[in-house]
């Protein structure tokens, strides 16, 4: 038998056993088929269908308590066959005005409970149910409605879970998300970015996206099986009738580039075993876990070593992350105690990004800006004992990239006689829009390797006694180094530009009017500094920096904001610790007023 008659049989055998038999039903080939079919003529053989993991090799032991299948219910390619092989298909049918009416009031009374939703409509499974409230609440979206009592009580966001919609998913495309429609809501100021939706911005769908006609499944098995007769082959055959669902790109042409939230968003968790010394390109957030017990006790599931962080260091990290939408890096200086296992980290140090590390989702180190960073700490007699980076929009988990560079910076400094490395890792999220108030998440983190998987494990930090004068200055020169190394940065942040459309999370729901990002940047830093004098000192000198080293004048908008603060009439002001622009505490405000000293320099206090 030739190779085009063994292709004429297995396809013959497959046809009569995926359509049960029935020549005038349509066959429509899957994703996975279609990939399968693509191979042809070789892989339709019988060595080539072993060879494609289509057909098993050899029998296969069956496990105990294991009953194999029939060879009745298997397909010619040794395949389960589908459980309504040769009967009559159910054809879907549209949701008449009764069930309409149910459905809704059925979203009214159970929310987002599908089951409850199903049985309430009695004529629906779940799974139709959950299919109809997302095609319902896409046109609630686009009327610029809000979502039923019951069903927002679960989240605002307009899907089946209540997470704010993502507008650039083909699911919501699939639905009938367009970018006209979707825009002209938005213009209207009806969706709020981080509870209805994650962006305002919808991209018109990239050219070269993969469009299957209809019936062009139906083309390719008319196709196929009419073939012998213009004596062409398969993949000729595909390539005619699937042509018009694959435009061709025009010579020359470049791939289409990526949206901004595809290059920001966060990826799915996952685990990956990575060998040692290794890295790749995952960008898979992993979730990390707890150890057990007090640190530096030495116990098999405990912290290998306590950890004190100053709030000097936090305070430049912070801030350096809030001044650029790609990711920032720099180091942490310290010392590490051998003897009582604490690990004390003093000071952060801003590096600049490797040239072409531009990204809001991986960066690199500068080596020249390495070099530097580790001069200074030796010039103030401490030693590298860490890094950190940002994670601009999403949240401070790291991943897989990032658990195999902290791997390779704990192998770098590993104690032998310890038994470990007294290294950690940061991370800083500071524009999450899921963020409850305007204090950035960081996180601190070390990685262990376990029959060659990574596992990342949270440090608990305590904070820093009283560290000396000078320390003061050093932080104002970290700072302005953060200043000039995201000055000629291309995603460099606007501080004047709104974060997001309301103050903070209360139990879930958005609550205060909206901000800008120089007002969370302000927010943040707050929260590193004792009093509200230290908070109003540091901002002040904040705007004369930004404005000297980046030229940008914010001083018309903290006038603006300071403006709009309520004056001292008793009621009780709701603003957030470091919120209050004016430069004075608002009558609410914690911590007692501190006058900024003589010389414009602020004392931070800072320890």
């Amino acid at each position: 038998m030739d190779v085009d008659a063994a292709n004429d049989a297995a396809i013959a055998r497959l046809l009569a056993n995926e359509d049960g038999g029935d020549d005038e039903e349509e066959y429509s080939l899957d994703a996975d088929e279609l990939e399968y079919a693509a191979c042809a003529p070789e892989c339709l053989s019988e060595p080539g269908l072993k060879a494609h993991g289509r057909l098993s090799p050899d029998p296969v032991p069956a496990e105990a308590g294991h009953v194999a299948p029939d060879q009745h219910q298997l397909t010619a390619s040794g395949r389960r066959k589908r459980k309504d092989t040769g009967k009559q298909r159910t054809t879907s049918r549209s949701w008449s005005s009764g069930e309409e009416s149910l459905f809704l009031e059925a979203l009214d009374l159970h929310g987002r409970d599908w089951k409850k939703c199903a049985e309430h409509l009695v004529t629906r499974d779940p799974r139709a149910v959950t299919s109809h409230a997302q095609k319902h609440f896409i046109k609630l979206l686009l009327r610029g409605e809000a979502l039923p009592e019951a069903v927002a009580a679960s989240g605002a966001g307009y899907t089946l879970s209540g997470r704010p919609l993502d507008p650039n998913c083909a699911s919501a495309r699939a639905y009938g998300l367009r970018p006209d429609a979707f825009h002209r809501v938005a213009a209207d100021g009806k969706l709020t970015v981080g509870i209805h939706v994650t962006s305002l911005e919808m991209e018109a769908e990239p050219a070269g996206v993969v469009k299957r006609l209809p019936k062009a499944s139906a083309a390719l098995s008319a196709a196929k099986r009419g073939r012998k007769k213009r004596g062409s082959s398969d993949s000729e055959d595909e390539g005619r009738a699937l042509a018009p669902a694959f435009p061709a790109a025009a010579e020359g042409s470049s791939p289409a580039e990526p949206t901004e939230y595809s290059k920001a968003r966060p990826r799915r968790q996952g685990g990956q075993r990575a060998v040692m010394g290794d890295t790749s390109e995952s960008l898979d957030l992993t979730c990390p876990k707890e150890f057990v017990g007090p640190p530096g006790s030495a116990a098999p599931l405990a912290q290998p070593f306590a950890v004190v962080t100053s709030s000097q260091a936090r305070l430049v990290m912070d801030f350096h992350a809030h001044l650029s939408g790609y990711e920032v890096i720099g180091l942490l200086g310290g010392r590490y105690e051998a003897g009582r296992r604490v690990l004390h980290v003093d000071e952060a140090y801003p590096c600049r990004r490797a040239q072409g590390s531009d990204s809001g989702t991986s960066v690199e180190l500068d080596p020249a800006s390495q070099v530097e960073a580790t001069t200074a700490m030796s010039a103030r007699g401490q030693a590298a004992v860490g890094w950190y980076h940002s994670h601009p929009v999403f949240e401070a988990r790291p991943s897989q990239k990032d658990n195999e560079n902290q791997r390779n910076y704990q192998a770098l400094c590993h104690d032998p006689e310890a038994g470990l490395a007294p290294w950690v890792g940061a991370i800083v999220s500071p524009y999450d829009a899921s963020l409850p108030s305007t204090a950035s998440q960081i996180r601190m983190w070390v990685v262990r390797t376990s029959a060659g998987r990574l596992t990342p494990f949270s440090i608990r930090s305590q904070g820093a006694e009283a560290g000396p004068a000078s320390a003061h200055d050093d932080t104002l020169s970290s700072l302005r180094a953060a200043l000039v190394a995201q000055r000629d940065d291309p995603s460099r942040v606007r501080l004047g530009a709104v974060w997001r459309g309301y103050t903070r999370l209360v139990q879930g729901h958005p609550d205060g009017p909206p901000l800008t990002k120089l007002e969370k940047l302000q927010g943040a830093l707050a929260a590193h500094l004792a009093s509200q004098g230290q908070r109003d000192a540091l901002f002040s000198w904040l705007l004369d920096a930004v404005h000297e080293e980046w030229g940008v004048d914010l001083q018309p908008l903290a006038a603006a904001k300071a403006e709009a603060v309520p004056a001292e009439t008793g009621e009780v002001c709701h603003c957030e610790p470091g919120l209050n622009l004016s430069g004075e505490s608002c009558a609410a405000s914690a911590g007692a007023a501190e006058a900024p000293p003589p010389g414009g320099r602020p004392s931070l206090g800072l320890t």
